[in-house]
C-alpha cells in the first residue's frame, strides 16, 4: 500500500477508534443506570422480609442481568464493527468535511488497490488530498454530528446512572437491614438455592395447670410452612381428638380448650410431618384463703394484754408501735403473699412455706392494706380476707390540772392548803409530782420541794394532796409556788406540767384583818349552833312525849340515835372553830404579826370553845344515851331524851353567852386590824415623802400616792364600821374618838390628793411637803386609835376588877347558903330532902346570875388564865348534881348530902380563884412571864421590821430614799438588841432557850448591815429572819406548860442528810376511783351532787373494794 493511502487508513481508524471508545462509555453508563435500575426493582419487590431460603430468583435476576449485559455489549460490538467497517464512517467523515459524497470512500478504496482500469497516481494523490483534509482537525471535529449523537447519549447516561445510583444511595441509608436483606443474595445466587431450615413446631403454653372448670387457648407456632396446622389431644377419661387449624401468613393458629374439668395430653402436627412436643393441661382447684390470725402485741406501755383477732376483723384500732403477727393457711401452695397500701406499694412480704404464710409487722401510718396472695403460677387467690383498716393512735402527751384552788390565792390561817390534782393519760401514768417553792418578799427564790408518788398502772388518777406550809416559815408578803407534773408510762416518757398557781402569804395588817374577820364568822356559827341547840332540844322533848305514850322500842331507840349524832355534830362543830383559831394563832405568832394582846384574846376564846362542851352535864347525859343504846332495854328512853334537852337548853344559853364575847372579841380585833392598817399606810406615806423629796421619777411617784390615797379611803370605811361597831357593844366613848380620829383621816386624804396633783406636775417640792403633811396626819390617827383602844381596856380592866370582887363575895355567899341545905339534909328522909329541891334551885340560880354579871362585866376585858371560867363551870355543875340527887334516889347512888358538900367546895374554890384574879388584874405577873411577854413583844417587833422592808419594795425607792429607810430600819434594829441586852441581864434569863447575849449581838450585827447598805440584801433579810424565830422560840420557852426547864440552847452540829422517801398513794391522797369532773358535778342538784361525792368518798376509803351498797 502507498504511504499516502497508509496514513490516511491510519487516521480514519484512529477516529473510529475515538468514537468506538465513547460510544462503549455511553454504553457502559446506560449498562450500569439498567443494573441500578434492577437493584432498585428488587428492592421493592422482595420487600422487608427478604429473599425466601430456596428461591431461584435471584439467580434468574443475575442470569437476565447478565444475559442483557452480554447481549446489549455483543450486539453493540457488532453493530461498531459494521459501522466502522462499513460506509458509515465515511460518510460521517465527509460530512464533517464537507465533502462530496464518495470522496473519502473513494479513495480508501483507491488505496486499498488499482484496477486495470485507474491510475496509481492518482490514487496517490486522492490520498494525499484526503489526508490534508484530515490534517489539523481533531477527533471531535472529524466525528461531526455522529460524534454530536454519541456524546449525547452518554450524557444521558451519566445522568441517569447518576439519578439511579442516588436512589440506592437513599434507599441503603433509609433502610440498611432491607437492602442488604433485598441484594445480598443476588452477589451469591447458588447459596439462596438451597433449602431453608424450618423452625420447630411449638404449641403454647406447654405444660399448664388452670383453674377447674376454666378455659385456655393454645397457640401453635409452624413458621416457614403455609399448609394446614393440626391440634391433637386426648382428655383423662375421654377418646383421642383433633382439630385442623388454618394457620395465619405467620403459621400462626390459636384452638380453645372449654370448661376443662380434666387433665388433657395435646400435641401439634404440621402440613410438612413435623409435630410438637406434647404437653400436659392439670385443672386445679382455685386458691382460697380464709384462715388467717393476727396476734397483737401492743407496747408495753400501754398495759394492754396481748390479743389475737381474724383477718376479717375489718377495722383495728391500736396504739402506735403495736406488732401484728401473721399465721394463715391457703387450699394450696402460695407463691405470693404480702399486704399492699392504697398506692399498690408493698407494706410488708409475709414468709411462705407451701400452703402456709407468716411474719410480723409494726405497721408505721394510718391506712387501709389489701391482701395479694397468688399460687405459685401466679394465678390471683380466689378468696382472700377482706382489706385490712388500721388506724394508729399515736401516744398522747398525759393531762394535769389543779381544778381545786384553780386560781391563785391567799394561804389559809392553818397554813395548809388542800389541792386536788387531776391527771391522765391515754395509755397509763407512771408518777404525779408536786412541786413547791417559796418566794420571798425581796424576790427570793428557795429550791423547789418536789412530792412524788406512783400512779402507775392508772389511766387516770385523782390526788387531794395537802400542801402543808407549816414547816415553810412564811413570812408576810412571802409567795409559794406550786404547779402539778405528770409523766407517763411510754417509752418516752412524756412529760406534761400544769399552769403555776401562786399562794399568797397576806401583810401583817390583811393578817390582822383576817382574824377579826375569822372572830366575827366564829361568833355567827355559835349564833347558828345555838338556834340549832334550841331546836333539838325541842326535838327530844317532843320524842320523851312520844316515847311516854308507848312509841315501840324501835322508835325510842332510833329518837335516841338520831340525838346523839345531832348532839355529836354540833360539838364536832363547836371543836373545828377552836382549831381554827388555834391555827389562826400560830399563823399570827409565826408571821410576827401578832401582839400580846390578840394572842390571850385568841387564847381566851379557845378555852370558852374548850369549855362549852365540858360545862354541865351534857357530856355525861351524851355518855348515858350512848350507854342506853347499847343495852338491850330502852325503857328509860323518855327519860334520856327529856334530860338530853334540859342539857341542850342550857348548852344554847352558854352559846349565846359566847357569841356576845365572840362579838366583842371581833370588835376588839377590828380595833387593833384597823389600827395597824394605819400604821402600815404611815409608813408607806413616809418612805414615799421621802422618795418625793429625792425628786426621781414624778410620774410614778403620782401614780403611787394615788394608790396609798384609795387605801386611805379604804380605811376610812373601815373606821366607820368600826365606830358603829363600838356602839353596838356600848362603847360610845371609844366610838367618839373613832369619829374624831377619822378627821386626822379626811386631812391626810386632803394631804395625799394635793402631793398627788403636785407630782403630777412635777412640783417636786411641794409634792413632797404635802406627803409629809400626811403622814403626820396619819400617824396622829395611830396615835388617836391607840389611845381609844387604851382607854377602852382601862375601863374595862376596872369593871371586871370590880366584878371578880363581887363575885367572890357572891360566892361565898352561896356557900354558906348551900352548906346551911347540907346540914339539913343529914337526918331528913327522902321526902323532906325532895322539898328542899326549890331551895337547891335557887342556889343554882343565884349561881347562873352570878356567871351571867361576870360574863356582861368581862366583855373587852382578857381574863389572865382560864381558871375562873373553868371553876365556875365546876361549881355549876356540882350543884346540879345535887339537884339530881335529892330528886331520885338509888341504891348505891350518891347521897345528896355528899353532892352538896361538893358543891360547898367547888363554890369556895371558885371564891378564891376570883379573889386571885381580881389582885391579878391590879398587879404584874412573875419575872419569868413578864420576860416571855418581852421576847414576845421583840419577836413581834422584829417581825415588824421585816414586814416594813417587805412593805417598801413596791414603791421602788430611789437611792436616797431607800438609804433613809435603812437607817430607820437600823435604828430600830439597835433597839432590838439594846433590849434584848438589857434582858440579859434580868435574873430569869438563863430560863430561856438560847442566849439572849449572842441574840443582842446578832441584832447588834443586822443593824450595822442596815446602816452600811443601801439597799435590803437577800443575806440581811435571812438573818433577820433566822433572828425573828429564835426570838420566839426563846419566848415559847418560857410558857410552863408546852416548856421545861431544862431546855438548853445548843449549837447545831454536822449532819447526814437521810433519803426522804416519796409520799404514797394513801399520804399523797391519791384517789384510786377519782369522782366525777366540775362539770358533771355542777350539773346535778345539790342534794344528788352530796350523795354522789359520799359514795366515792367511801369507796375510796375503803381502799378499792367493791363500794357499799
Amino acid at each position: 500500500m502507498r504511504p499516502a493511502a497508509t496514513e490516511l487508513r491510519s487516521r480514519v481508524r484512529d477516529v473510529g477508534a475515538y468514537l468506538s471508545r465513547r460510544v462503549w462509555t455511553a454504553f457502559a453508563f446506560w449498562l450500569g443506570s439498567a443494573v441500578a435500575a434492577a437493584l432498585v426493582v428488587v428492592w421493592f419487590a422482595v420487600g422487608a422480609d427478604g429473599w425466601r431460603s430456596g428461591s431461584d430468583l435471584p439467580a434468574l435476576v443475575d442470569a437476565g442481568l447478565l444475559t442483557l449485559g452480554a447481549g446489549s455489549a455483543a450486539w453493540l460490538a457488532l453493530r461498531i464493527r459494521r459501522w466502522l467497517s462499513g460506509p458509515g464512517l465515511s460518510e460521517a467523515l465527509e460530512e464533517s468535511l464537507e465533502l462530496r459524497a464518495g470522496e473519502l470512500r473513494g479513495a480508501l478504496e483507491l488505496g486499498d488497490g488499482v484496477g486495470p482500469h485507474c491510475s496509481p497516481s492518482l490514487a496517490e494523490m486522492a490520498s494525499r488530498r484526503m489526508v490534508a483534509a484530515l490534517e489539523d482537525r481533531s477527533r471531535d471535529e472529524l466525528v461531526g454530528k455522529l460524534g454530536s449523537r454519541v456524546r449525547l447519549w452518554a450524557k444521558r447516561g451519566i445522568v441517569c446512572a447518576g439519578f439511579v445510583v442516588g436512589l440506592l444511595c437513599a434507599l441503603t441509608i433509609y433502610e440498611p437491614v432491607r437492602t442488604a436483606a433485598a441484594w445480598a443474595p443476588l452477589t451469591n445466587p447458588i447459596s439462596m438455592l438451597r433449602d431453608p431450615e424450618l423452625e420447630p413446631v411449638t404449641i403454647e403454653p406447654g405444660d399448664f395447670e388452670v383453674e377447674r372448670g376454666a378455659s385456655l387457648s393454645v397457640v401453635v407456632s409452624a413458621p416457614g410452612r403455609t399448609g394446614a396446622l393440626e391440634v391433637f389431644w386426648q382428655e383423662e377419661g375421654d377418646i383421642a381428638r383433633s382439630a385442623v387449624l388454618i394457620p395465619d401468613s405467620d403459621g400462626r393458629a390459636e384452638h380453645r380448650f372449654s370448661e376443662i374439668a380434666a387433665p388433657i395430653r395435646y400435641r401439634a402436627r404440621a402440613s410438612d410431618g413435623s409435630e410438637s412436643e406434647s404437653y400436659l393441661i392439670v385443672p386445679v382447684d382455685p386458691l382460697f384463703v380464709n384462715q388467717v390470725s393476727i396476734a397483737i402485741d401492743y407496747p408495753p406501755h400501754t398495759g394492754l394484754e396481748a390479743e389475737e383477732v381474724a383477718a376479717d376483723v375489718g377495722e383495728l384500732v391500736v396504739p402506735a408501735g403495736t406488732r401484728f403477727s401473721f399465721d394463715g393457711r391457703g387450699s394450696r401452695a402460695f407463691g405470693r403473699a404480702e399486704l399492699v397500701d392504697s398506692g399498690g406499694s408493698t407494706a410488708v412480704e409475709l414468709s411462705i412455706d407451701g400452703a402456709g404464710l407468716s411474719g410480723t409487722w409494726r405497721p408505721s401510718a394510718t391506712g387501709t392494706y389489701s391482701w395479694a396472695l397468688t399460687d405459685e403460677s401466679g394465678t390471683d387467690a380466689a378468696l382472700t380476707p377482706p382489706p385490712l383498716t388500721i388506724t394508729l393512735l399515736p401516744d398522747q402527751p398525759p393531762q394535769v390540772d389543779i381544778p381545786v384552788p384553780g386560781r391563785d390565792t391567799v394561804v389559809s390561817p392553818d397554813l395548809r392548803q388542800l389541792l386536788v390534782i387531776d391527771a391522765a393519760d391515754d395509755y397509763g401514768l407512771d408518777r404525779l409530782e408536786l412541786i413547791a417553792y417559796r418566794v420571798t418578799a425581796l424576790g427570793e427564790r428557795t429550791e423547789p420541794v418536789v412530792t412524788a408518788v406512783s400512779a402507775e398502772g392508772l389511766r387516770a388518777a385523782r390526788a387531794q394532796p395537802v400542801l402543808d406550809l407549816r414547816s415553810w416559815s412564811l413570812m408576810p408578803n412571802d409567795t409559794v409556788r406550786y404547779r402539778a407534773r405528770v409523766v407517763d408510762r411510754s417509752p418516752a416518757a412524756q412529760i406534761a406540767e400544769s399552769r403555776e398557781y401562786v399562794l399568797v402569804m397576806p401583810g401583817s395588817a390583811e393578817i390582822h384583818r383576817t382574824a377579826e374577820e375569822m372572830i366575827a364568822e366564829a361568833g355567827e356559827d355559835l349564833g347558828e349552833l345555838a338556834e340549832k341547840a334550841a331546836a333539838e332540844a325541842r326535838k327530844n322533848r317532843n320524842a320523851a312525849r312520844r316515847s311516854e305514850a308507848d312509841t315501840g322500842e324501835f322508835d325510842d331507840r332510833e329518837a335516841l340515835r338520831q340525838s346523839l349524832e345531832d348532839q355529836e355534830r354540833i360539838a364536832d362543830e363547836i371543836e373545828a372553830l377552836r382549831e381554827d383559831l388555834v391555827d389562826l394563832e400560830e399563823l399570827i405568832g409565826e408571821t410576827g404579826s401578832g401582839d400580846p394582846e390578840l394572842d390571850a384574846e385568841l387564847e381566851e376564846l379557845q378555852d370558852f370553845l374548850r369549855e362549852l362542851m365540858r360545862s354541865g352535864d351534857l357530856q355525861q347525859r351524851m355518855d348515858e344515851v350512848a350507854e342506853t343504846l347499847s343495852a338491850e332495854d330502852v325503857s328509860s328512853a323518855a327519860e334520856e331524851l327529856e334530860s338530853l334537852a334540859e342539857e341542850q337548853e342550857a348548852l344554847r344559853e352558854r352559846l349565846m353567852e359566847t357569841v356576845e364575847r365572840f362579838r366583842r372579841a371581833a370588835v376588839d380585833q377590828d380595833f387593833r386590824a384597823t389600827r395597824e392598817e394605819a400604821a402600815e399606810l404611815a409608813r408607806l406615806q413616809e418612805a414615799l415623802a421621802d422618795a418625793m423629796r429625792e425628786g426621781d421619777r414624778p410620774e410614778a411617784r403620782a401614780e403611787q400616792q394615788a394608790e396609798l390615797a384609795g387605801r386611805a379611803t379604804d380605811l376610812e370605811a373601815r373606821l366607820e364600821r368600826l365606830a358603829e361597831s363600838l356602839a353596838e357593844i356600848e362603847e360610845e366613848r371609844a366610838g367618839e374618838r373613832v369619829r374624831g380620829a377619822g378627821e386626822a383621816l379626811e386631812s391626810a386624804q386632803e394631804r395625799m390628793d394635793a402631793a398627788e396633783r403636785a407630782a403630777r406636775k412635777s412640783e417636786t417640792e411641794e409634792a413632797a411637803a404635802q406627803a409629809e403633811k400626811a403622814r403626820e396626819e396619819l400617824e396622829e390617827l395611830v396615835r388617836e386609835l391607840s389611845g381609844a383602844q387604851e382607854e377602852m381596856a382601862d375601863m374595862s380592866g376596872a369593871r371586871v376588877q370590880e366584878a371578880l370582887t363581887v363575885a367572890a363575895d357572891d360566892a361565898l355567899a352561896l356557900a354558906r347558903r348551900q352548906s346551911d341545905l347540907r346540914q339539913e339534909m343529914i337526918g331528913a328522909g327522902p321526902d323532906r330532902i325532895a322539898g328542899m329541891r326549890v331551895n337547891e334551885a335557887g342556889v343554882l340560880e343565884g349561881v347562873d346570875n352570878l356567871a351571867r354579871n361576870l360574863q356582861f362585866a368581862s366583855q373587852g376585858t382578857i381574863l389572865p388564865g382560864t381558871g375562873v371560867w373553868e371553876q365556875l363551870g365546876l361549881a355549876i355543875d356540882a350543884i346540879r348534881r345535887t339537884l339530881v340527887t335529892m330528886e331520885v334516889r338509888r341504891g348505891g347512888a350518891q347521897q345528896p348530902q355528899v353532892a352538896a358538900e361538893g358543891a360547898v367546895n367547888e363554890l369556895n374554890q371558885f371564891a378564891l380563884v376570883a379573889q386571885l384574879l381580881a389582885k391579878q388584874l391590879g398587879e404584874s405577873g412573875s419575872s419569868s412571864q413578864e420576860m416571855a411577854d418581852q421576847l414576845e413583844d421583840l419577836a413581834q417587833r422584829q417581825g415588824e421590821m421585816m414586814n416594813q422592808a417587805a412593805e417598801l419594795m413596791p414603791l421602788e425607792l430611789g437611792e436616797e430614799a431607800m438609804a433613809q429607810q435603812m437607817r430607820k430600819m437600823a435604828q430600830g434594829q439597835e433597839a432590838i438588841s439594846d433590849d434584848l441586852g438589857e434582858l440579859a441581864d434580868a435574873p430569869s434569863a438563863s430560863e430561856a432557850l438560847g442566849d439572849l447575849d449572842r441574840l443582842s449581838e446578832e441584832a447588834a450585827q443586822i443593824a450595822e448591815m442596815l446602816a452600811r447598805a443601801d439597799r435590803l440584801t437577800a443575806e440581811v433579810s435571812r438573818r433577820q429572819e433566822r433572828l425573828f424565830h429564835r426570838l420566839l422560840d426563846a419566848g415559847r420557852s418560857l410558857e410552863r406548860e408546852e416548856y421545861s426547864e431544862e431546855r438548853e440552847s445548843e449549837e447545831p452540829e454536822e449532819y447526814e442528810r437521810g433519803t426522804v422517801n416519796p409520799l404514797s398513794a394513801d399520804q399523797m391522797g391519791l384517789a384510786r376511783f377519782p369522782g366525777p369532773s366540775a362539770d358533771e358535778l355542777s350539773a346535778l342538784p345539790p342534794a344528788l351532787r352530796a350523795l354522789v361525792l359520799g359514795y366515792f368518798e367511801r369507796l375510796n376509803r375503803g381502799g378499792g373494794g367493791e363500794p357499799d351498797r
